[in-house]
């Protein structure tokens, strides 16, 4: 479209634009950078066409420049998206890496994995793991401790709430019984809702 433009406006006055294949390549040429403004100087008489022609080629500089960087953007995007599918799995391949660099030792892996509050049950065993290599059993015999310690905690938790709530639940049983009572018609119904 601008060799065809710079052909029909500048094919009397200039070399470069005598036909089309000139002006196709000089378009091309400008649109790489390689443009020349004194080219348009050579128009003598003229001083419109001189103007026009300073603009045609700022016209073709820019739109060719818009139109490579659409051209990268649509590159890039594709790429990203190419990319974006992928992401999760490349994600997922380094926690599955890692889990290997990270995973449960069977002899140091109860006094190194163990939660804050219940390190202080391992406290009596550090010495024996430093000076000694620890055992599997020593080390599954810690880690039954420990969540032994954590059972024991929340089953007391429970325990203590459970007697906390008992009168409540003993009151909340006896106003349902009163509610059962009270709407019973008959006898049998009334005796059924005592039981």
């Amino acid at each position: 479209m601008f060799a065809i433009i710079g052909n029909l406006n500048f094919l009397l006055e200039l070399n470069e634009y005598k036909g089309i294949f000139e002006s196709l390549i000089t378009v091309l040429d400008a649109s790489i950078g390689n443009y020349d403004f004194t080219l348009f100087d050579k128009i003598e008489g003229n001083e419109f066409l001189v103007i026009l022609g300073n603009i045609f080629v700022i016209c073709v500089v820019i739109t060719f420049n818009i139109l490579i960087l659409n051209l990268i953007i649509a590159i890039l995007a594709n790429t990203y998206n190419i990319y974006d599918e992928k992401s999760s799995g490349l994600y997922l391949s380094k926690i599955l890496n890692t889990r290997d660099d990270m995973s449960f030792d069977e002899n140091y892996g109860a006094l190194l994995l163990t939660m804050t509050p219940l390190n202080v049950i391992v406290l009596p065993y550090v010495p024996y793991a430093v000076f000694q290599e620890p055992s599997p059993k020593l080390n599954t015999s810690v880690t039954i401790l420990q969540y032994l310690v954590f059972i024991l905690v929340i089953y007391a938790i429970f325990f203590v709430g459970s007697i906390i709530m008992m009168p409540f639940a003993y009151l909340k049983a006896l106003v349902n019984k009163g509610h059962k009572f009270m709407k019973a018609t008959t006898m049998n119904e009334k005796g059924m809702a005592i039981a």
